[in-house]
């Protein structure tokens, strides 16, 4: 858990539905939506995806670092929109352990 200066920049929701499986059709499927408290910044961003190559990012995501969350994973923003999610930094605190993560998208 963040402490509470951080937390207090968490002020906007985005759900976030764990990848489960694909289906006969070849489309993704997911488990229950969870609402995760994040901080959205709209900004152009070179990132790698996940198979390497070179990608611009144009919403990043801080939530915090205990949140599950994987590339494959269905986000949707407070504007309803689901992008996909690029990739994800994790950011660990001075004692190793996940602090916050960036969520690129």
């Amino acid at each position: 858990m963040l402490p509470g200066t951080i937390a207090s920049w968490l002020r906007q929701t985005i759900t976030i539905a764990p990848y489960s499986s694909m289906n006969d059709y070849g489309e993704a499927t997911y488990g229950t939506a969870v609402s995760v408290a994040c901080r959205l910044v709209q900004e152009n961003k070179m990132v790698r995806d996940r198979g390497g190559r070179e990608t611009v990012s144009t919403v990043n995501i801080t939530i915090d670092g205990s949140v599950d969350v994987d590339v494959r994973d269905l986000i949707t923003l407070p504007d309803t929109t689901t992008p996909p999610i690029l990739s994800i930094e994790d950011i660990p605190g001075p004692d190793g352990v996940s602090y916050i993560k960036v969520i690129y998208t």
